[in-house]
């Protein structure tokens, strides 16, 4: 009885380390098949990919400036005097010889009179003389018939000549000193004159613009002392700088882009019209200055401005996404899509890259079809089989460029 307890008691031992073990292999057998899955899974990496576009790509540099009048007048008067008028203020526009102050002016009237009564004595000098030449030239006349006929003698005839010439003489300083009384009265008239104050520039082209004041009504001024200063600014010149990697890509008659913050939704159009031939030592930089054409007259002198200007062209650029760019073992590459095989896998193909516009950047050498990786290639080795989430249609939009590709998009100088 014994014996048959203890052989049934080792039967269900016996079984129960079979059940055991079948579920620790059924256990074990469906671990590994999860597994399986989970490294066929993690073979293929999930990746986002965008074709290699053909399209026009420039190299714009942005240049940070400052607008300047293209010519600035500064009105002052010749004499010295207390302003008796101001007749313009700041932001009014001025014609080529309009008033725009007067002085006061009794002391030049009073010269001027002065001046005048003298011209009036000397004339009536002058006449005096010529009357007393007519005597003179009659009473010659006279003795000199007498003598020929022997009737006087010749020292009376030599007096006579002597007495003749005297009185020409007398006209010739009278003649004299009336032309120095009329000069001195066109002096007196001319002084006068300056009492009025006049816009005058070299070369009229059009009316300018009051940009400041320096005096007021009743102020004394003196000679060559500004009173207001008077713009041109129809067209205005952007002064801007430039680095030595640009200069040379630079040129007389190249268009350039104006912009301002003051007309954010506006862009101005504007030439180059000088570059500096010397660098400054301390910056490295060039002096530029863009001729802007300004009959709105919306652009003021002062203003900051941001100057664009295109350093280079491709029309026809090979252009991938900014960001498909990699680095592996020291080179710059992307990673191509190769469909050519039953999955998609990843091709590293090292690129030289070019212009840097935006989102996008153009591949010089060497010459890509296809589509490239441009999310999840850091986790990409080449052959790297892929699995695609995401196809884009088209590569970023592109904005300023620069051939730095530490830019952004925009760069400064």
């Amino acid at each position: 009885m014994r014996s048959a307890f203890k052989f049934g008691f080792l039967v269900f031992v016996i079984a129960a380390l079979a059940g055991v073990s079948w579920l620790i292999w059924q256990q074990l057998n469906t671990g590994g098949n999860n597994n399986e899955r989970d490294n066929d899974d993690s073979a293929s990496v999930a990746v986002e990919i965008a074709p290699i576009e053909h399209r026009v790509m420039r190299e714009l540099r942005t240049l940070s400036g400052t607008l300047q009048p293209r010519a600035r007048s500064l009105i002052a008067p010749k004499i010295s005097g207390r302003v008796d008028e101001l007749n313009v203020d700041i932001g009014d526009q001025v014609e080529h010889g309009q008033v725009v102050a007067t002085l006061e002016a009794d002391e030049f009237v009073q010269a001027l009179e002065e001046t005048r009564a003298e011209l009036e004595v000397a004339r009536a000098n002058l006449a005096e003389s010529r009357n007393a030449l007519e005597i003179a030239q009659r009473e010659f006349e006279r003795i000199r018939q007498l003598y020929e006929r022997g009737v006087t003698s010749e020292s009376e005839l030599d007096a006579i000549r002597a007495d003749l010439e005297a009185r020409k003489a007398q006209e010739q300083v009278g003649i004299a000193q009336v032309a120095r009384r009329e000069a001195q009265v066109r002096g007196a008239e001319v002084r006068l004159s300056y009492a009025t104050i006049r816009a005058s520039w070299s070369n009229p082209n059009g009316p300018r613009v009051i940009g400041e004041r320096f005096v007021d009504d009743g102020s004394t001024v003196s000679a060559n002392e500004p009173i207001v200063s008077a713009l041109d600014i129809d067209t205005l010149r952007a002064i801007v700088h430039v680095a030595e990697r640009d200069y040379a890509r630079l040129s007389v008659g190249q268009m350039a882009i104006v912009h301002s913050d003051s007309y954010p939704d506006e862009s101005f159009e504007g030439r180059i019209e000088r570059l500096s031939p010397e660098f400054r030592e301390a910056s490295r930089q060039a002096r530029v200055e863009v001729r802007i054409d300004n009959p709105s007259q919306k652009l003021k002198p002062g203003m900051f401005v941001r100057v664009v200007v295109e350093l280079d062209r491709v029309d026809e650029a090979r252009v991938v996404p900014r960001q498909a760019l990699v680095r592996r073992e020291g080179r710059e590459g992307v990673f191509i899509v190769d469909r050519d095989g039953t999955e998609p896998i990843a091709s590293f193909i090292p690129v030289r890259t070019g212009i840097v516009q935006g989102g996008a950047v153009q591949v010089i050498e060497p010459s890509i079809t296809g589509e490239v990786v441009m999310l999840g290639q850091h986790l990409l080795d080449d052959g790297s089989p892929l699995r695609v989430v995401e196809e884009h249609d088209a590569i970023p939009a592109a904005g300023p460029a620069s051939r730095d590709s530490e830019l952004t998009g925009e760069s400064e100088s």
